[in-house]
């Protein structure tokens, strides 16, 4: 586990291939080598994405981290609408 007091920082980290984090949709629009784990939910205004280089995306627990996170992610925003 690691913490990141920054955007830049988490976006440095996520590069490395730590694992996988939230990060601005403004800042991750343009940095190559991060993957968007899953799309904003419908209907939200949503600023931030869920992502992970594209080496920690080959592991099968970050995979299986993303398939069990992104639904609850996606409840959890619509019960702020």
């Amino acid at each position: 586990m690691s913490r990141c007091s920054d955007a830049e920082s988490m976006i440095a980290a996520l590069k490395t291939g730590i694992g996988i984090g939230p990060v601005p949709t403004s800042l991750a629009h343009d940095q190559p080598g991060l993957i968007r784990c899953f799309d904003p939910p419908e209907g939200t205004d949503t600023s931030s994405w869920l992502v992970i280089s594209p080496e920690a995306w080959r592991r099968p627990e970050v995979k299986a981290f993303s398939a069990f996170f992104a639904p609850r992610f996606i409840a959890m925003v619509r019960q702020w609408q």
